[in-house]
Parts: structure tokens; C-alpha cells; sequence
């Protein structure tokens, strides 16, 4: 029987800058990106199958939606439906963003709606190095600033019962807690959660179901898990130093994905890291939580014109 936090399976895709990995249940696969690969990846569990879709641009992030196929995506720039089985982009909205500020790191939230924040590429085009907002883009198409200030908008997700938001901002390698309003999405006064995490920066996060914050550690080699009150409570070994995003997955809820990235490895580096850019499946003593869904009616990819 395997262990907890066995390795149990890799998908060597060598991503570039794998990220924003996620559960589908109805299609039972997991679903990642590769940002500076322009690609999306579906890994189907059951029938051990790859499929990777070329991509327009950079896909940062992205949420299911109740339609089977079609996503709610952020791209560099703009929020729009992505339809997963062809890569086609269809946009909704553009973000007033400054120059040298990308989206990031964005998932969809207990309330429904799709949660993305923004991260500052190049802080003298921006004009400063904090420049980063989370926005809310509401089922109705409303896009709102819930936070700003940040550098690196990271780590999205909230607590089993929807009522708390986490939220870290990587450069400042720092965790906050939010109280979360189930039925407005609005945030109360947030709180420290996570001064600082020892040999790596926050990047991509999940809860599992007893409420535990699993970030992932960018050049820390691991996955960091934390009380709900920010308290360490280990760590899961990875093999690549550049760790981006964790989900629960599984039919039970009982696999943890992990996703890396090769992204400025120098020679030396990747030759020390050949796995590095791969997805890490670990086998878990643990459970997590549905992945939520956009609660906009998403349309078919005949009413797109496809």
C-alpha cells in the first residue's frame, strides 16, 4: 500500500512554467498550464492519457465552469471563456492593468465567482514593484478590487467552508486571512496568517477538508503545510526546486497534484532538476474539496461560433 505522500505518478511535461493546476470531477482529469509554453494540459487518471492544447497567449489562470469543456480564463491581459478541448480564446474583458503588470494566480471562489489577481513583470515599466490588485469577476461579468498593493498576487483559496479567503503575496513570501462573505464576496479586515515561510516563497495553495493550507514553495523543493491558524506542520518533498501550484484530486479526493517549473534554470540547474517542469501526483493520507464552479452561465462553443 503506498505510504502517505508516496509519489505515485509523474507526467513529464517539462513545462516552462507549469501552474494553476486543478480537479475536473466530471471528466476526471486534472487540468494545468504551462504559462510561458503557451500550453494547456488535461491528464485523464483513469486512462493514464495526456492531452496537450496549444495556446494564443499566456493562460495565467483559470476556473471550471458548469459546461462541460468551457473555462473561465485570465490570460496576460483579459478574462474570457477558453474552450479546453480546442484552445480557442474568447474574451469578456480587459482589466485596466499598467504596463508591466500581468495577471496571475486566480481560481474560482466559494462565492461562484472567478478570483484572479495581477503581479508586477517589470517594476520601472510599472512604475513600482506593488502594483498587483485580486479582482473579483462576478457570475453577472462585474469586475471589482478587493485588494491592492501587492507585488505577486499568489496562493487563492479559501477554507472547506467557503467563509475564509487566503490569499499570499509571493515576494513578500508572506500568508493572509480574510473573513469571506458567502452570499456578496466581499472581504472583512484580513490578518496575518504566515509571516514568512523558511527556504522558499508561497506560490499556489489549497485547503484540504479539515481546513490545513498547503502552499506551494517556489525554490523550496517542497510543499509547505500549515494549520489554520499558520502553524507549520511539515512538508512534502518534490523533485524540482520550483514548485507553483498544488490540487487535491482523485476519486476520493485523495491525490495531491503538484506542478513545477524549468523557467531560468541555468545548465548546471536542469541538469542537477531533470524533472523539473513535471506534474507530481502523491498518493495522500488527506482529503480535499470539490473544486468550485463559475456560477455564469457558460455558453457552448456553437453559440461562440465553434
Amino acid at each position: 500500500m503506498p505510504q502517505p505522500w508516496e509519489l505515485i505518478l509523474e507526467v513529464p511535461t517539462a513545462d516552462l512554467l507549469g501552474e494553476g493546476v486543478v480537479w475536473d470531477e466530471a471528466s476526471g482529469a486534472f487540468l494545468w498550464t504551462d504559462i510561458l509554453g503557451r500550453r494547456l494540459h488535461q491528464y485523464d487518471l483513469a486512462q493514464k492519457r495526456l492531452t496537450t492544447v496549444p495556446l494564443p497567449g499566456r493562460l495565467c489562470s483559470f476556473g471550471l465552469t458548469s459546461q462541460a469543456g468551457m473555462l473561465i480564463a485570465a490570460f496576460d491581459r483579459e478574462i474570457g471563456w477558453l474552450e479546453a478541448g480546442t484552445g480557442t480564446f474568447t474574451p469578456l474583458l480587459l482589466p485596466d492593468l499598467p504596463p508591466g503588470v500581468r495577471l496571475n494566480d486566480g481560481r474560482v471562489g466559494s462565492d461562484g465567482a472567478f478570483w484572479v489577481g495581477s503581479m508586477v513583470e517589470d517594476a520601472v515599466l510599472a512604475g513600482g514593484d506593488d502594483l498587483g490588485r485580486l479582482y473579483r469577476f462576478s457570475p453577472c461579468g462585474q469586475l471589482t478590487v478587493h485588494i491592492d498593493g501587492i507585488c505577486i498576487s499568489n496562493g487563492l483559496c479559501w477554507s472547506p467552508q467557503g467563509r475564509r479567503l487566503y490569499h499570499a503575496d509571493s515576494l513578500r513570501g508572506r500568508v493572509s486571512a480574510y473573513p469571506f462573505d458567502l452570499s456578496t464576496g466581499d472581504l472583512g479586515e484580513g490578518a496575518l496568517l504566515i509571516a514568512s515561510i523558511s527556504g522558499g516563497s508561497p506560490d499556489g495553495a489549497t485547503t484540504d477538508q479539515d481546513g490545513r493550507y498547503y502552499s506551494a514553495l517556489w525554490e523550496g523543493w517542497a510543499v509547505g503545510i500549515f494549520s489554520s491558524e499558520g502553524e507549520s506542520e511539515g512538508r512534502i518533498d518534490v523533485p524540482a526546486s520550483r514548485v507553483t501550484c498544488v490540487a487535491f484530486g482523485g476519486r476520493d479526493l485523495d491525490l495531491l497534484a503538484v506542478t513545477t517549473a524549468r523557467v531560468d534554470l541555468s545548465e548546471d540547474q536542469r541538469a542537477s532538476e531533470p524533472r523539473a517542469g513535471s506534474l507530481f501526483i502523491y498518493k495522500s493520507p488527506r482529503k480535499g474539496v470539490p473544486e468550485r464552479r463559475f456560477a455564469g452561465r457558460a455558453p457552448t462553443s456553437s453559440e461562440l461560433g465553434g
